[in-house]
């Protein structure tokens, strides 16, 4: 385990046995693994042995352990990971977000996975697992050594190949990979060159639109794509053309990812499937855009006894009848994605709230919501002079073009 650790650090900055590093820079990273990474910043002269690439090392180090603990924990628990700069340790996917990647792939009959733009290779770690030959790409030299030592740490057989997306796919290794079943993935950069995020897919690097005739030429190829949450789905099936899944992921009522899924020559009659899925309350919502388009979800003529709130996949993924007919609900306003019943569904796919007779007390705690109201949560909260807390709820919505407030308790 011991030689394991040297070796961690010597991936990081190449150093090696005949040049190790000054100090036990692994020794201060557990030391101090637990501590504010500001705070320790600022503490930069309490430790003078330390050079200022070991310096920036161990920081590095702290804050990716720190970080992964949350949103990498099977990762973080086996300690012998090195972790990238920040923007690289926000970009990368979630244990959660990779793993679902990795069903999906398990469902394809992929043999081989072709990650073409592999950043810290979360996602190609997880995905690797279903399929029977792996290749990690990454424009990025450190990233590249970064992802050689941890995508073997962790016991997977991944060839590495430090180019872009592009040259990678035109080479002979990529032609001859491409007449396989391969699955091609694809998460593009969402940065402009300022710095800015962007999430319109012509705006996002590498342009998934130049590759696509080259992957689609192949009649085995599957693509896979990650793109923005914030994403406008309709205008990216508009830009890529027709025929591809869809798959939006959210998790404690966030909406994660929206993924896109397509055989390369699948031209299908029948309009593919959109899924939306929680994935911590594992509640799963599968519907066709055309069942969408052709429904008639009623009005209420009046408030119920309970009120119904989809979660936040659902509405992302453009199901906004469905998610009322297919309970026997009732929308409250045809631009308000809250519905009604008599009858409590105690299954359905989001939140669930008892509407009381109950007038807001004024200096009240009260959570304040607002869907399709002229006011903010904060603004509504201040006019009825309630503070935030409580176990209660008011929310403020439309019915028919009325604006009214709710008090209402959750159900779940």
């Amino acid at each position: 385990m011991q030689k394991n650790k040297k070796e961690l650090i010597f991936v990081q900055k190449n150093y090696s046995p005949s040049n190790p590093p000054p100090i036990n820079t692994q020794k201060f990273i557990e030391l101090h693994a637990d501590e504010d990474i500001n705070a320790l910043a600022l503490a930069r002269r309490r430790y003078p042995e330390l050079s200022d690439e070991e310096w920036q090392l161990c920081l590095r180090q702290i804050e990716g352990r720190q970080k992964a603990r949350h949103k990498l924990p099977e990762i973080a628990a086996s300690g012998e990971w090195l972790y990238p700069a920040r923007l690289s340790m926000e970009q990368c996917s979630s244990e959660l977000t990779a793993k679902y990647k990795q069903l999906i792939v398990s469902k394809t009959g992929a043999e081989v996975l072709v990650d073409l733009t592999g950043g810290f290779g979360i996602d190609c770690y997880y995905m690797s697992a279903a399929v029977q030959e792996a290749h990690y790409v990454e424009r990025n030299a450190d990233l590249c050594r970064i992802a050689a030592h941890n995508l073997h740490t962790g016991g997977r057989n991944i060839d590495i190949h430090n180019t872009d997306a592009e040259a990678f796919i035109m080479s002979s290794d990529g032609e001859r990979l491409l007449q396989k079943r391969t699955i091609v993935y694809l998460d593009p950069a969402r940065r402009s060159a300022n710095g800015g995020k962007v999430f319109r897919i012509e705006d996002c690097e590498p342009d998934i639109r130049r590759l696509l005739p080259i992957l689609r030429a192949h009649a085995n190829i599957i693509i896979l794509l990650k793109l923005s949450p914030m994403l406008d789905i309709s205008a990216a099936q508009k830009t890529l053309g027709g025929g591809w899944q869809v798959h939006v992921t959210a998790a404690g009522g966030e909406v994660k990812e929206v993924l896109m899924l397509k055989a390369g020559t699948e031209n299908s009659a029948e309009e593919p499937e959109t899924t939306a899925i929680d994935l911590k309350k594992q509640t799963v919502f599968r519907f066709r855009q055309e069942e969408e388009r052709e429904c008639v979800c009623p009005l209420c003529e009046g408030l119920k006894t309970y009120l119904y709130e989809p979660d936040s996949a659902i509405l992302k993924a453009g199901a906004y009848k469905l998610a009322g007919t297919r309970f026997g609900l009732e929308k409250l306003a045809a631009n308000t994605h809250l519905y009604t019943s008599d009858i409590y569904v105690d299954d359905y796919p989001g939140r669930v709230f008892r509407i009381t007779d109950e007038e807001p007390q004024k200096g009240g705690s009260y959570h304040v919501m607002t869907r399709n109201h002229p006011l903010k949560p904060e603004q509504l909260a201040r006019q009825l002079r309630v503070k935030e807390g409580g176990e209660k709820f008011i929310i403020g919505t439309r019915t028919g073009k009325k604006a009214v407030t709710i008090v209402a308790e959750i159900l779940h």
